[in-house]
């Protein structure tokens, strides 16, 4: 099951990762937008988490993009939004779900198990 981490660097989410693997997951970096959709269109993930400072992409407009990539991408946002103007903003995309801006490896465990529960 593949799991695209769009985040422009991977520190601070050794734990965040590991829960990710932990759970089944082949987890794969791409350090802006760009290199997300790229590997999108060449990988089929199951999931995308989409890190809200990429600096070439805003969070939900990567998110459009992705689906336009294959509707099929499930998403997910490390955002500090609240979970209203978080609603608001991600409303009509299909969101999985928010993570916090800093996840621990129970937030990997918890959007895991949301996914397997859509998939």
């Amino acid at each position: 099951m593949l799991v695209i981490l769009a985040t422009p660097t991977l520190a601070g989410l050794e734990g965040f990762t590991q829960g990710l693997i932990d759970s089944g997951a082949e987890v794969v970096h791409a350090r802006s937008g760009m290199a997300a959709l790229e590997m999108a269109k060449v990988r089929s993930p199951v999931l995308v988490i989409v890190d809200a400072s990429m600096s070439d992409f805003r969070p939900f407009e990567l998110v459009l993009e992705l689906t336009r990539v294959n509707a099929l991408i499930n998403s997910a946002v490390m955002s500090a939004l609240s979970p209203e103007q978080f609603h608001d903003d991600s409303e009509g995309l299909g969101v999985l779900t928010q993570i916090a801006p800093n996840p621990v490896e129970q937030d990997a465990l918890d959007v895991m198990a949301k996914l397997i529960r859509v998939l």
